[in-house]
């Protein structure tokens, strides 16, 4: 039953659009693409029409006519026809929504007042439904029209009928009955067609009286790991947690985890694994010694500078000599001969200091590979499903 303060409202609106339509105009603000003179005309034939069909309660031609009207003319005061219309037809979030364009349409003070209080008391005609629907990608029709199931919809008071369709899957479809001001969530899930040994699900929500949680699923049966190839003081952690070393395979949780072995005087091994469900593995780990030595990327960097400078130093060296034949060539009073005894004396002084780096650099060189270890082999580990009956095994070799 419609609230009679607001029908009445959204009625007295229906009627002032009939003198506002011949109007002056400045009480809106221009469209976008201002309609021509044969638009505006041809769009005051269907506004007529409109006013007509909704006298005679023809609710559906009434918004056709008036929607036509308004896509021709671009008349802020069709909206109003529009929603008068919608509320006639039950559609009340309709009518809110050409409500609130008039308003962004529309300067006149007087009829944004009216307008907004209609769309206050069409407020209290409108209920709330959010949908969730698996595959996200299906189509949603609520009382055969699509809708944005990621967004709320507002529906009015009364039953409704909700259908979800996806191409492979099986449809989904119900039934629902909301009041004014109530809430609702309706949750489909459609099956797949082929293979499929389940039918489509919806169930519809209360948040005031939601269903009970689903029980937990059980826990997921455990997983073995026998370890072998780590000396007896090694220390192994599982995810952070130490572990205890006595032989007997580890029992874990079946998924993605960390391990990290380290031991005295060895080089530590960690690396990610991945347990299978009821299933036994094997990380057979090889600890590499730990060296003292420094990186070998040191004395090939120190090596390479001392080759660079030596490079350099032959090169200033040979532009000296060069240079001091051809000031010797000279005869007395040649204009050059100050410029090539200065260019001479720089190029000398330059190769004594490029041969003094490249003593101090080969010197370094050399201190470095005494302290250089070239045979620092990295930690590795070889994580393998225990052997079946087969004899098959799967796994993957990790290094650090």
């Amino acid at each position: 039953m419609l609230h009679r303060s607001s029908r009445l409202r959204v009625a007295l609106l229906a009627s002032c659009t009939c003198v506002l339509w011949g109007g002056a105009t400045n009480a809106q603000p221009a469209p976008q693409t201002t309609p021509t003179a044969a638009q505006v005309a041809e769009g005051r034939e269907h506004f007529d029409r409109g006013i007509r069909l909704f006298d005679e309660s023809n609710f559906d031609g009434a918004l056709v006519e008036f929607q036509r009207a308004w896509d021709l003319s671009q008349r802020s005061s069709v909206l109003t026809n529009i929603a008068a219309a919608c509320q006639a037809l039950h559609r009340y979030a309709d009518a809110i929504a050409a409500l609130e364009r008039y308003l962004t349409v529309s300067t006149d003070a007087r009829q944004r007042r009216q307008v907004q209080r209609a769309i206050e008391e069409l407020r209290e005609l409108i209920a709330y439904v959010r949908v969730t629907v698996v595959p996200a990608d299906a189509q949603v029709r609520l009382d055969a029209r699509s809708i944005d199931a990621s967004q709320e919809v507002l529906v009015g008071p009364g039953t409704h009928h909700i259908e979800a369709t996806h191409a492979g899957r099986v449809a989904a479809s119900a039934d629902f009955t909301i009041a004014s001001g109530e809430h609702r969530e309706v949750r489909l899930t459609l099956a797949e067609t082929a293979g499929g040994t389940t039918g489509p699900t919806v169930l519809i929500v209360d948040p005031a009286n939601p269903p009970p949680p689903p029980p937990p699923p059980p826990p997921p049966p455990p997983s073995t790991i026998a370890v072998d190839g780590v000396p007896s003081n090694a220390t192994l952690r599982l995810d952070g947690v130490p572990m205890v070393l006595d032989g007997r395979p580890l029992t874990v949780a079946p998924g993605a985890h960390r391990v990290e072995i380290s031991a005295p005087g060895m080089r530590p091994w960690s690396g990610p694994i991945t347990a299978r469900a009821q299933a036994s593995h094997r990380l057979h780990v090889s600890l590499s010694p730990a060296t003292t030595g420094m990186r070998p990327i040191y004395f090939i960097a120190a090596a390479s500078a001392t080759g660079v400078f030596l490079i350099a130093t032959v090169a200033t060296g040979l532009s000296a000599i060069s240079t001091h034949s051809e000031y010797m060539s000279l005869a007395p009073g040649d204009p050059r001969i100050a410029t090539l005894g200065s260019e001479g004396r720089a190029l000398s002084i330059a190769s004594d200091l490029l041969g003094l780096g490249t003593l101090g650099l080969g010197a370094l060189s050399v201190v470095l590979f005494t302290r250089t270890s070239f045979h620092n082999e990295p930690s590795s580990a070889r994580f393998v499903l225990a052997p079946t009956a087969g004899g098959a095994t799967a796994g993957a070799t990790f290094t650090f």
